[in-house]
């Protein structure tokens, strides 16, 4: 047998063989670490499948017509390549040496692992670029073998392998095969602070059921700061689990916690200490800080993955201490529905229903095949003329962590995204100039290519400008240096605060709405209640008045992540509200939340939801939203401070705030529910206080 290997047959010095992945698991095998037994498929092995099969030829030529900075062409190339692997014939005897292998790890279930020659050095990770597949059994162990060799011409590992200067290097990619750990719990360690950089401190996180929960954000996972001196907790945060992975009867299933576990913590001391501990012996044998997966089974820790950390720089420090919030939060709203989800207020706009569509569009179907993110999951909810968005908790943190992983591996297509916008702008600027002029008159035809250019004026100008430098801002605020995206910011400065698609959206939509309003002899105000579909359909169904006066009235509506329809209900007990917003304020009047800009500000409160919110606005008033939009724009230029409720992963207060250089906090989560418009405060940006000075 030529072409696997068992752990304990492997070293860390066999990367070119198993991959940065084999190589540590056969290394940390042999030093006595508790790791799960298993074997890697060679990278020879790929090598030869591709000779066997004439495929390395094609490799080549498929890569070599690349252009990297057009996204479709590297996803033309992964398809093909993708196909010509899942379409090869396996050789018989290595497809023989494998699964006698897997029959010697008496396991009915494994894991199997990309792992990538050139993977995991201190400066570069593909954790995450390659693919991996949980429970696995013999039937299916030799297709995902070959599903994880395509996984090294995903799109994103193409332009990875790009970026890091190894388009000419000699890349393979091995795979492991690793008893499958039906963990309890489980999860990663970072045996360095990863914020502040301590390198006397690690973050143990952790979640009930499969770990790939927290690997892809679907939870929150519990959090325990620990002090490698003396092995001390000196941070403990339990987070609300609601759901978690397990083995199911055909595969991976999601299945609720049990009710007396959702809120317990998912470790207690010994086992922190248990698992720090391992974690601590593994970066003293290597020598340099690491990322760690690990799970629990029955009581006992298995180490399943070591990698370096890549994004490690000098010390920071401690974070500052937190002013504590003195207004009563003990009631902020949290909206509760059938997936079980928790879902806080996002932004409320006094806009028509349907322009709420267009970003359900972007993010279920443009944001995968663009960026390979997508937000699975989209709540809204209209009542007489406000319409609010609800955001699932957990898409913040794992939007802004792809986001940066994004930026600081230097993917080109934050460039193109940037050169897109510029033309983006243009497009608007078509529409615009053809409305103007000589308003055509609407068919389905003109609508869709509308609606077409309208969703990538949006996507393009509005929504990736917004990830990406949001996600930057976020970065700053914990004290990044601004010169690592000094290049990215000058190409997205530009389009910063500058989107066309509210002017589009007014200049068409409005002028077609009013036509179909006259042609169907209602109020044109129904029409802006129909969905994009029901648009299209309009010529031979016409439009259900009562069916519109309800959405008008009172509506919830959401995307089906299935069928990638959108569903209404008119029951208003369908979202359970947990929990009220309590407006009670103590006599010391302090709200507090994150330093976005720094300054100090005094002046007159105004609560803005909307554009039509602001004819009141005066110089140098406080500006106190949800969150800011471009329509805003206008009023920042004005406003003394501003001070919103949420703030971060989709933070454009921050963002405009750097640029105006104007005092601003985010994140206090109740602004707008304790400040009314004449209230006085004081806003301190230097540590993320408002002080009420008066109220109205």
């Amino acid at each position: 047998m030529h072409f696997v290997r068992e752990f304990g047959a492997l070293s860390k010095n066999d990367v070119h063989l198993a991959g940065g992945k084999g190589a540590s698991l056969g290394e940390m095998t042999q030093v006595g670490i508790p790791v799960p037994p298993g074997f890697v498929v060679l990278s020879d092995a790929f090598d030869r499948f591709l000779e066997e099969t004439g495929l390395k030829s094609e490799v080549e030529i498929q890569l070599d017509k690349v252009n990297y900075e057009d996204v479709a062409s590297v996803e033309r190339a992964s398809r093909v390549l993708h196909d010509l692997i899942h379409d090869a014939r396996f050789p018989k005897d290595l497809e023989e040496e494998i699964l006698i292998s897997f029959a010697a790890l008496d396991s009915e279930f494994v894991a199997v692992r990309s792992s990538a020659t050139a993977e995991d050095s201190s400066t570069a990770s593909w954790a995450g670029e390659l693919e991996s597949y949980l429970n696995t059994t013999e039937k299916n162990l030799l297709g995902n073998v070959k599903k994880c060799w395509a996984s090294l011409f995903t799109p994103r590992a193409i332009v990875y392998r790009m970026e890091k200067g190894m388009r000419e290097t000699h890349v393979s990619v091995a795979v492991v095969v690793q008893k499958m750990i039906q963990s309890d719990v489980a999860g990663i360690a970072f045996t360095v602070h990863p914020v502040t950089k301590d390198h006397d401190q690690m973050i143990i996180e952790a979640c009930w059921g499969l770990g790939e929960f927290i690997v892809g954000g679907i939870v929150t996972p519990d959090s325990y700061i620990m002090s490698k001196k003396t092995n001390d907790v000196i941070e403990n945060y339990t987070a609300e689990q609601d759901t978690m992975l397990i083995r199911g009867e055909h595969g991976n299933v999601t299945v609720d916690v049990p009710a007396d576990k959702r809120e317990a913590a998912k470790l207690n001391a010994k086992q922190i200490e248990s698992i720090g501990s391992i974690c601590i012996a593994i970066e003293k044998h290597y020598g340099f800080p690491c990322d760690i997966e690990w799970a629990m089974q029955a009581g006992e820790f298995y180490i399943v993955q070591s990698r370096p950390i890549t994004t490690l720089g000098e010390f920071t420090g401690k974070p500052p201490e937190k002013v504590e919030n003195k207004v009563k939060e003990e009631n902020y709203p949290v909206y509760y529905r059938h997936e079980k989800l928790n879902w806080v207020k996002f932004l409320e706009r006094k806009r028509s229903l349907f322009t709420y569509f267009p970003f359900i569009e972007i993010e279920a179907r443009l944001m995968p095949k663009v960026c390979d993110f997508r937000f699975f999951h989209h709540l809204y909810r209209w009542a007489g003329d406000l319409g609010t968005h609800f955001r699932v908790v957990e898409e913040f943190t794992k939007c802004n962590d792809h986001f940066l992983k994004l930026i600081q591996s230097r993917d080109p297509r934050i460039q193109i995204w940037s050169v897109r916008g510029t033309e983006a702008h243009e497009l608007a600027d078509t529409w615009m100039r053809l409305f103007a002029e000589n308003a055509p008159k609407f068919s389905v035809d003109m609508f869709n290519s509308f609606y077409e250019d309208f969703l990538s004026v949006l996507l393009y100008t509005a929504t990736l400008p917004y990830l990406v430098l949001s996600t930057i801002d976020a970065e700053l605020t914990k004290g990044a240096s601004r010169e690592d995206f000094e290049e990215v910011l000058s190409w997205y400065e530009p389009l910063r605060n500058t989107s066309k698609y509210p002017q589009l959206e007014r200049a068409v939509l409005n002028t077609w709405f009013e036509e179909l309003g006259h042609r169907f002899q209602i109020d044109p105000v129904f029409v802006h209640f129909m969905t994009p579909s029901e648009i299209r359909n309009i010529e031979p169904l016409g439009i259900d008045i009562e069916e519109m006066k309800k959405r008008q009235s009172w509506s919830l509506f959401w995307n089906d992540i299935e069928t990638n329809e959108i569903h209404f209900s008119f029951d208003q007990t369908y979202i359970e509200k947990i929990s009220g917003l309590t407006e009670k304020i103590d006599t010391s009047g302090l709200l507090t939340g994150a330093v976005a800009f720094p300054g100090r500000a005094k002046g007159i409160v105004r609560v803005i939801s909307a554009r039509s919110d602001v004819k009141e606005f005066n110089q140098g008033d406080i500006l106190v939203s949800i969150n800011t939009n471009p329509d805003l724009i206008p009023v920042l230029k004005k406003t003394g401070a501003i001070v919103t409720d949420e703030g971060g992963i989709m933070c454009h207060a921050a963002i405009v705030s750097r640029e105006f250089k104007i005092p601003c906090i985010t994140g206090t989560k109740i602004a707008t529910k304790v400040l009314k418009d004449g209230d006085t405060v004081e806003v301190d940006a230097e540590k993320g206080v408002v002080t009420i000075l008066t109220r109205t």
